[in-house]
């Protein structure tokens, strides 16, 4: 007995001192100019508990002592640390290293940043927030200038929407290609990678960097390289684990303390009810029959009328936009395997996702990622990158809006004497219609396995000539079905023919959908140095590039319908009627070529100029290619003699001009 007691004041004592051991600070991020640093990560080190600096840079954050350290980091200036008790004004540098940083563009060609006079932004993986959703687009936010990145709907394994340079066609296209370890990838499933196996992402934008790409880049482009094993001292590295758990609880936001109106314009009785009338014209106070409908209240909309009467009694307020959120957890758990020697690198990722909607369903998701290099003989090197993913989601009720017509005397959480929920509540509002219905009735269910196997061939053929080649496919499977269980045993449903789907019986709408993408690049990348190469003391490099690229992709479609259901246990063999209700096929095929040449005169400057052709089957009969230029050129002002007097005041300084054309391949029935 006094051990339990013990152990419980203990308990307590414990718990008491960790509540003070939580510590709010306060703090605000600027440039050097006084500016704000907006979206800058701070993170108390060592830990996972991060938070984003708002649009006038201030942040709050709750640390567990005044003793810790705090990490400020954004891209394109320097990480900065700073003792929690000393936060107040942090003022973040530019970041020197970003012009020396390597990037990879479209031609496959690494090339130092200071080099380049096109735009490509490079975010590293010790960049990228670490988020319990591991979601890229969520980890992308605030780290490309000009991008506008959203969730279509906000739910978990929600497609997500990018947009660089706003709308650009007629169509409303605005779209970016996304490339995965060089393959495309579709950017609406963008967040369906796992952000643990991103080793850096590249951002291009502008019409001469989408030349480089073709016409599917013209609204940009985002390259995501995966990671793989790298050497270390001697070219060995041993075998590196890597192995995350993060968990989270997400809540919705009422900052603003949203909700319906507190009070009524309704007409009461003296004890202050509200009011309806019964059949015979008769006041009567407002009731709600087993049904679960309510009685119509009398309005008032006088010009004198107020909106000043309490609901009370058996019109009780309720809160529905607490009754139809929750709080909803995230959990993430990986493992990251990698290691290399002098012929062989490997890694190998695995990954597990369960996040839980806000308001209905979960969804699940499993990442598998291999990616292994072997040099197979001199200057021929083989590469395999893989991934497979699974996702599971019951999330689909969306019953927000219910929220917005339904008059707050009625509770969604009503059931009648046989449990079951009412489908709307008659005279509680126009259209009000219960939610908890939905989720009692309704069943969503979407499976879908990607799998993406990669090849890359790369020989050095000599001294000068260096071959690539990529072939990809990129197939996914989705089965989508939609359940509305049988009604027929819901009094109210039944009594006023109120019910979802196509009949009270019940119904089933399953679409099965096949995407294959055929992706197959081969480059030759022709390099002359003619100081180190021909002893020429001449500090030209002289590079060029050509590749060929075909893409094939094949979409089908079968739209199945089932109506009538048994009262348990249904399925679409149980269904009354079976009927087809579409079927789609769709093919497109793209192919082209790009020739670029480059001349850099040592770290001063340099021109570049080229061309893209590029053929679509969406152009029509004439199957005219279309031909798009480009051009660039640049000047690195900081290289010069003179400017080393300044350079402790500006490390870097280049002027770059870029042009170019580029066009977006017509959709299917575009041109029609």
């Amino acid at each position: 007995m006094f051990k339990k007691i013990y152990l419980l004041i203990f308990g307590l004592v414990a718990t008491f001192s960790i509540a003070l051991s939580q510590n709010q600070i306060t703090g605000r991020v600027t440039d050097e100019s006084g500016n704000p640093v907006i979206k800058a990560t701070v993170i108390e080190k060592g830990t996972n508990n991060a938070v984003a600096t708002e649009d006038n840079g201030s942040f709050k954050i709750i640390v567990k002592s005044t003793l810790a350290t705090l990490v400020i980091s954004s891209i394109g200036y320097e990480r900065v640390e700073v003792k929690a008790d000393s936060v107040n004004l942090i003022i973040l540098k530019q970041s020197k290293e970003e012009l020396t940083e390597v990037v990879v563009t479209g031609t496959g060609v690494a090339t130092s940043r200071k080099k380049l006079a096109i735009s490509v932004q490079s975010i590293n993986s010790d960049k990228l927030p670490i988020i319990p959703s591991a979601s890229i687009d969520q980890a992308l936010v605030g780290k490309i200038a000009g991008a506008q990145i959203n969730s279509v709907s906000g739910k978990p394994g929600a497609e997500v929407s990018i947009q660089f340079r706003g709308v650009n066609t007629i169509q409303g296209g605005s779209t970016p290609m996304v490339l995965v370890d060089g393959v495309e990838f579709s950017s609406s499933f963008l967040n369906s990678l796992d952000l643990s196996s991103v080793d850096r992402i590249e951002v291009v934008q502008g019409a001469a960097s989408a030349t480089v790409y073709g016409a599917q880049g013209a609204n940009g482009v985002i390259q995501i390289f995966t990671k793989k094993g790298k050497f270390g001292k001697n070219k060995i590295n041993k075998p590196k684990i890597d192995i995350g758990s993060r968990y989270s609880i997400d809540q919705y936001i009422n900052a603003a303390n949203v909700h319906q109106p507190l009070n009524h314009s309704f007409q009461v009785d003296a004890a202050g009810d509200i009011i309806q009338l019964d059949v015979n014209g008769n006041p009567i106070k407002l009731k709600q029959n087993e049904y679960g409908l309510w009685g119509n209240p009398i309005w008032q909309n006088g010009p004198d009328d107020q909106n000043n009467k309490p609901y009370q009694n058996n019109t009780k307020y309720y809160d529905h936009i607490k009754q139809l959120f929750k709080n909803a957890a995230t959990t993430n758990n990986n493992i990251f395997i990698s290691g290399a020697n002098e012929k062989i690198d490997y890694s190998f990722g695995l990954s597990q996702l369960t996040q839980e909607g806000i308001t209905d369903g979960i969804y699940k998701r499993t990442n598998l990622t291999t990616n292994i290099g072997i040099e197979l003989f001199r200057n021929f090197r083989i590469r395999s990158i893989n991934q497979i993913i699974y996702s599971e989601s019951t999330i689909g009720n969306d019953a927000i809006i219910w929220a917005l017509f339904t008059y707050p005397f009625a509770d969604f959480f009503y059931k009648d004497r046989d449990g079951n929920s009412t489908y709307k509540f008659g005279g509680a509002g126009i259209n009000a219609a219960n939610p908890e219905y939905f989720k009692q009735y309704r069943k969503f269910l979407n499976n879908q396995i990607t799998i993406i196997p990669t090849i890359n061939l790369n020989y050095k053929f000599t001294k000068f000539v260096e071959l690539d080649y990529k072939y990809t496919i990129n197939y996914t499977n989705e089965n989508y079905s939609r359940t509305v269980d049988n009604q027929s045993l819901n009094k109210s449903s039944l009594a006023n023919n109120f019910y979802i789907g196509d009949g009270i019986n019940g119904s089933i709408v399953n679409q099965l959908k096949d995407k294959t993408s055929i992706n197959s690049l081969f480059t030759v990348h022709i390099n002359f140095d003619f100081d180190k190469d021909f002893n020429l003391n001449f500090p030209l490099i002289a590079t060029t590039t050509a590749n060929y690229d075909y893409r094939k992709k094949l979409y089908n479609l079968t739209d199945n319908r089932y109506t009538g259901l048994p009262l348990y246990a249904a399925n679409a063999n149980q269904a009354n009627t079976k009927s087809v209700y579409e079927i789609y096929q769709d093919r497109f095929v793209t192919y082209g070529y790009y020739i670029n040449q480059k001349f850099d005169y040592g770290d001063y400057g340099g021109i570049a100029a080229g061309f893209r052709n590029d053929y679509s089957s969406t152009f029509g009969d004439t199957k005219q290619a279309q031909l798009f230029p480009n051009g660039n050129a640049y000047i690195r002002i900081s290289s010069f003699k003179f400017w080393d007097k300044i350079k402790d005041v500006i490390t870097e300084f280049k002027l770059r001009y870029a042009f170019g054309e580029a066009g977006i391949q017509p959709g299917v029935f575009d041109r029609i």
